[in-house]
């Protein structure tokens, strides 16, 4: 609705508009609606936070699972990684015992034969070169000593050989058993993971328990919650059709008392703009026509086209009309709209209260408002933006003068 000067509220006070009585109950009904929107206000938000919170708790509980996921095939890798190392050392201890147990005969039996050879090759020598040295001559009994030697180098070279071979199987069996100490702490180290891992699964399932019950008891306070929002809907939306029904009768009375009072008081203001001037002594009835014709002229100046989305006919008129009458404001007005862009947006009441030098803003959305209204201390103009903005329509530069509406979009 468009401002009203201080004259204006004095003179319209003094006229009671009929269907003011059933104004006063719409009133009250309205209260009731803001009682029962406020006794619910915090439902909605409620039940806006609370899907948050239980996906925020399903995320921690996927995040769990998935760790108790992660932490059973760990620990039954680290099992079959056990179960392999003891079967491959058992392999080797076995191989290791066989091979030790092979060479330890070889080295005993090499031993007897040594012995038994060394003690019979000793008999027979001692036997021959008895036999020898009374039947034969004393060389081939130093040539059969000289074979017995050489037989005995060779048994005492195959000894040697068996005691290399069995130091090796030693110093391997050693290896083996230094294979087998790292295998074990390599499994106690497993079997100790895999024990912190069994009990941070434990307290995963008991934290999977405890979130599981609270999203149960999140979930039943979302069904009451939306269950009294819908109740809160249902009654809210009784109540505007009651008040619907009661304002259908006084609505139409104070559009038209509104739109009278608007066009009257551009009028007047007209007309005190006209007997303002040095040369505006005329009689009242030609002052009148010429205040009439003035404004006339000047809002058909502007070629401003009805676009049929905003209030353009009834109460903004008003205020355009309260500008256009003083020729200062009309000049500025006319200087601006000649020179802007097409397509943008302004506030109709920055241009007309700016200085010179002073930057117009441009109106970016439709939310947007001008320094002027967004000022602490508001201008009594009006407490929004009067948004107008240059079109063209068949070649011909118009403007679209409005506030937006309930129905529509904004300027």
């Amino acid at each position: 609705m468009a401002p009203v000067s201080g004259d204006q509220e004095r003179s319209s006070t003094k006229v009671r508009v009929p269907g003011d009585t059933q104004a006063e109950g719409s009133h009250g009904t309205e209260i009731e609606v803001s009682r029962i929107l406020k006794r619910f206000e915090d439902a909605p938000k409620k039940a806006e936070e609370t899907p948050e919170k239980v996906m925020t708790l399903q995320k921690k509980l996927d995040l769990a699972e998935q760790d108790a996921k992660t932490a059973g095939i760990r620990a039954d890798e680290a099992a079959k990684r056990e179960t392999r190392n003891r079967a491959e050392h058992a392999k080797l201890l076995q191989e290791s015992d066989e091979q030790n147990k092979k060479l330890s005969r070889e080295h005993e039996k090499l031993q007897a034969e040594y012995k038994e050879m060394s003690e019979s090759k000793h008999k027979l020598f001692v036997e021959n070169m008895t036999r020898r040295i009374t039947n034969e001559s004393f060389a081939d009994a130093m040539k059969e000593f000289s074979i017995a030697t050489k037989e005995r180098t060779d048994l005492a070279e195959k000894l040697r050989q068996a005691e290399t071979a069995r130091g090796e199987a030693d110093n391997e069996l050693a290896r083996l058993k230094e294979t087998l100490t790292s295998i074990e702490a390599e499994r106690d180290l497993a079997k100790a993971e895999l024990d912190k891992v069994r009990e941070k699964l434990t307290s995963m399932e008991a934290a999977r328990d405890s979130v599981t019950t609270e999203l149960e008891g999140l979930r039943s306070t979302v069904a009451s919650i939306e269950v009294m929002r819908n109740s809160a809907i249902a009654e809210v939306d009784q109540r505007r059709e009651e008040l619907s029904s009661s304002q259908k009768d006084v609505s139409k009375e104070r559009l038209e008392v509104q739109g009278l009072t608007t066009v009257l008081n551009g009028l007047k203001t007209a007309v005190e703009a006209i007997k303002a001037r040095p040369n505006g002594t005329g009689s009242a009835e030609s002052d009148w026509q010429k205040a009439v014709e003035l404004l006339a002229s000047r809002l058909n100046a502007f070629n401003i086209f009805d676009d049929g989305r905003h209030l353009t006919h009834s109460s903004v008129i008003h205020e355009v009309g309260m500008a256009i009458v003083r020729d200062a404001e009309f000049d500025k007005l006319r200087r601006f709209v000649a020179t802007m862009e097409v397509n943008a947006t302004y506030c109709f009441w920055q241009v007309v209260e700016a200085e010179e030098g002073d930057e117009i803003i441009r109106l970016e959305s439709s939310k947007a408002t001008c320094p002027l209204h967004t000022m602490e201390k508001r201008l009594s103009k009006s407490d929004k933006c009067l948004r107008f903005k240059c079109i063209v329509r068949n070649g011909d530069r118009q403007l679209i003068v409005g506030r937006k509406t309930k129905q529509t979009t904004a300027v």
